[in-house]
Formats: structure tokens, sequence, C-alpha cells
């Protein structure tokens, strides 16, 4: 008695699939009542797995895309030299097609050092007069001394990250303030020189000014102070005015 290649069950010779799994007994082989006896097996026709084959292929093409930052207006950002600091530059004053190239503000420990060093002070001497002095009174001056500085020194660091020096494919631009805003711009066509001002501490530190001049009757001079490496930033400038004279950006 033959039985089933798949499942083992036990057949007829006369069966031409297999009871128990449905297997056809005589593929790739012509029974024994002849040719006519042969039974073609239909491909099943895949569907489920045919759409989560798409819905993976969609996931890869979604994934493909991460890392890309993109706007509001579905048009990715482009920093193609960089920027220095968290980005906050003011995306409601760039015109169409209008893209920013670089971004920077001052170094921030030049910004925070001195009145990092006055809390430094303030706390040393609070430590000392409460280990050496009674005299209470002193004791909560100093500390709501200690209180007012430590809120300057946020106040600071609050308005280091509202600085904005950046240039883009257009212009050249300077934003200072946090609720009272105070924009300076000059477009790269009338920009007439980008020059350094560094100095000693600058050198032995690499950070200086970055001065633009503009031509033109009204000759603004847009200043970036106290950024890191300035040679950079200056050499970063020209590049993009001399792309923009030739038409590259």
């Amino acid at each position: 008695m033959p039985f089933c290649p798949k499942c083992g069950y036990e057949v007829d010779r006369d069966d031409d699939f297999c009871r128990e799994c449905g297997r056809n007994l005589h593929k790739g082989k012509v029974p024994a009542g002849g040719i006519d006896r042969i039974v073609c097996e239909e491909q099943p026709v895949p569907t489920g797995d045919f759409e989560s084959d798409i819905e993976d292929e969609d996931e890869e093409d979604d994934d493909d895309d991460v890392g890309t930052v993109k706007e509001d207006n579905g048009e990715p950002e482009k920093y193609e030299y960089g920027r220095y600091g968290p980005g906050a530059f003011p995306k409601h004053v760039l015109t169409t097609g209008e893209v920013p190239l670089f971004e920077t503000r001052p170094i921030l420990w030049m910004r925070m050092m001195g009145p990092a060093m006055i809390v430094v002070l303030t706390c040393v001497i609070l430590v000392v007069a409460f280990i050496y002095s009674d005299a209470k009174p002193f004791l909560y001056v100093m500390g709501v001394l200690l209180l007012a500085e430590a809120l300057w020194v946020f106040s600071k660091w609050i308005q280091w990250r509202f600085i904005i020096y950046a240039a883009t494919n257009r212009r050249i631009l300077c934003q200072t303030g946090i609720i009272s805003k105070s924009y300076v711009d000059c477009p790269l066509g009338k920009v007439q020189t980008v020059y350094l001002d560094v100095s000693i501490a600058g050198r032995m530190n690499n950070f200086g000014t970055v001065r633009v001049a503009t031509a033109g009757e009204s000759r603004v001079e847009i200043e970036w102070r106290n950024v890191k490496d300035p040679m950079r930033t200056q050499r970063i400038l020209n590049e993009i005015i001399e792309k923009y004279e030739r038409g590259g950006v």
C-alpha cells in the first residue's frame, strides 16, 4: 500500500490527491491511468504577503529620509558651512528661494565668563562668612545677592541663544534681542569687503570680530562680535559672496 510522500498518510493507488494533506500524488509523473489523469496544480495567488511586502518597501523608503531636516514648507535645511550653537534661525524672515548657508553666534564662554566669575566670588564670600561669622543679616544679604547673580547669568545665556549671525544665499544678517528684536542685513551684491578685528586675547583663544562693510549711500556695517575661528568665518563669507557673484548660490 503506497503512502503520501508529504505527510505519510496511507493512500490508494488510484488516488490522485492525498486525503489527509491534499498533495498531488502524481506531480511530476504520469499516473497509471494515462496522460488524461494528470492534474495540473494552480499556484496560489499571493494576497496578504504581497501587501505586506509593499508596506515593507514603503517603510524602507521612509527610513531613507531619516536625517534630512525639513521645514514646514517641505524644503530641507541647507547649512553647507555648518553652524555654531543651537539652531534659532528666524525662518519667517526668509524670502522665497532663500536658504541659510552658515549660522554662528558669539562663543558662549566669552559671554558667560564675567558673570560666572562674579557668582563664584560671591559663593566663596558666602561660604567664608557662614563658617567664620554669625552675622545672619549679612548671610541673608549675600544669599539674595547670589540669587540675583544666578538670574543674571541665566538672562545672559538666554540673550546669547537669540543672537544670530547668519549668511544665506542672498544676504548677510545679524539678529539680536529676545522680545524686542533688531535685524541688520545686507544683500550679498552690496557687500564691499569683509575684514577682521582680532585682539591679542583673541589670537590666543581663537576668537574675534568679523565686520562686513557695505557699499552705497547708507554704508551699513554689520558686526559679528566674538565669533569662533574668525579667519574661517571670513573665508566662508567670501566664498558665499564669490558664489553669488558667479550665480552659484
